[in-house]
């Protein structure tokens, strides 16, 4: 099969799966591992790579966490309204993703992987730690979800270091400090009592902040303009969420 096949057969089956385990929630793990064996595939066609390229993995690992992070995620909600845009998010994050590989493998645009990934991770951790601080407690143990919460961390920063040709290493560093900030933050978040779209958004930005100037000190871009930008804008967005708090 061409790879260009891909782009339509692998958001259609996601759409698909997706709308089974919404009808159907007892068919949702199944569902979800046929969802991720599917893009995990097309991505590996797509991209022409082979199993021992490293870059395969590294493509591999901004899907499989956004995906996953959306659709538990998706178990939290109950307003049909929100989950079946949710779904359409899911579904154009899979065509975009592999439509970005596909026309950058042919030359015919320069794929921007630093933005894609930044903005990306952004929601993915989003999406995971608001499923983590919604099912703190009841589904798994504080612990497991730690556990998960920091894996998801360290292996998004990866990728996203690596988009941003920072992967050296004299740069892992960065990765696990950035990792132990957010363990330490999302310990906090587990004594407070919000809403688990507070708490994802809230740790999302802080991710945000501190990777955005993680990223600019290594490219030795780094001001006080920028720091001054970064806090400004994460500081008044978490100040405007926790004073909008009843709504979410």
């Amino acid at each position: 099969m061409k790879p260009r096949f891909f782009l339509i057969l692998t958001p259609f089956f996601t759409l698909l799966l997706s709308e089974i385990f919404f009808f159907q929630v007892k068919f949702f793990y199944w569902c979800l591992i046929l969802i991720n064996l599917i893009v995990g595939y097309s991505i590996y066609k797509v991209s022409g790579l082979s199993l021992k390229n490293k870059n395969l993995g590294r493509h591999l690992i901004l899907p499989f966490f956004f995906l996953n992070g959306l659709c538990f995620y998706l178990l939290l909600s109950s307003n049909t309204g929100i989950i079946q845009f949710l779904i359409l998010i899911l579904i154009f994050f899979v065509y975009y993703y592999l439509r970005q590989i596909y026309l950058g493998n042919r030359g015919e645009i320069k794929v921007r992987w630093d933005n894609l990934s930044y903005y990306f991770s952004f929601l993915a951790l989003f999406f995971v730690f608001s499923f983590i601080y919604g099912s703190e407690g009841s589904l798994f143990s504080t612990t497991s979800l730690s556990i998960f919460f920091i894996i998801t961390v360290l292996f998004l920063t990866y990728q996203v270091f690596w988009a941003q040709e920072l992967l050296e290493k004299r740069n892992y560093v960065f990765i696990f400090l950035i990792g132990l900030v957010l363990i330490e933050l999302a310990w906090v978040f587990f004594y407070l009592p919000f809403s688990y779209n507070i708490g994802g958004l809230v740790i999302a930005i802080f991710y945000y902040l501190i990777l955005g100037m993680v990223r600019l000190h290594l490219k030795g871009a780094l001001n006080k303009r920028k720091i001054k930008f970064y806090l400004s804008l994460s500081l008044g967005c978490i100040a405007l969420i926790l004073l909008t708090a009843r709504i979410f």
